[in-house]
Formats: C-alpha cells, structure tokens, sequence
C-alpha cells in the first residue's frame, strides 16, 4: 500500500499466493491482520508520542539554533 501510495502499482501478487489455496491465503492473510492489530494495540496514541519525543522546550531550543544560523 506504500508503493501504491507513491504511485507504484505491483504487476502481479507474490509467488506465494499461487501455492496456496483460498481457505489457506485466507488464514494466512488473517494471522498478518492479527499480527497487525496486536502491534498496533501497543503503539503509543499519537499526543503521547508527540510528548515524549517532540517536547515543545526541545522544539524552542531547536528553533533558536536556526534561528541563529547553525
């Protein structure tokens, strides 16, 4: 979905899937969509992320530095 995002669309699936049947792509899909939601459950939200690593002193004294030419 990355690629396809920047405009890059894939000619054809991966190899893979042609070894498989539907029932077994189907779990196999499945067990990456769980892999998935069970990474994403322990992402930090989004304002806790931007708290702990974009600290708004950090950002002032960051933007000082530009300021000042270095």
């Amino acid at each position: 979905q990355v690629m396809m995002g920047q405009g890059i669309t894939p000619a054809a699936h991966h190899p893979v899937t042609r070894q498989m049947d539907n029932r077994d792509l189907s779990e196999f899909l499945g067990e990456i969509r769980k892999d998935a939601a069970r990474t994403f459950i322990k992402l930090p939200k989004h304002h806790d992320f931007i708290a702990q690593f974009c600290d708004s002193k950090m950002l002032a004294a960051a933007a000082a530095l530009r300021s000042l030419g270095a």
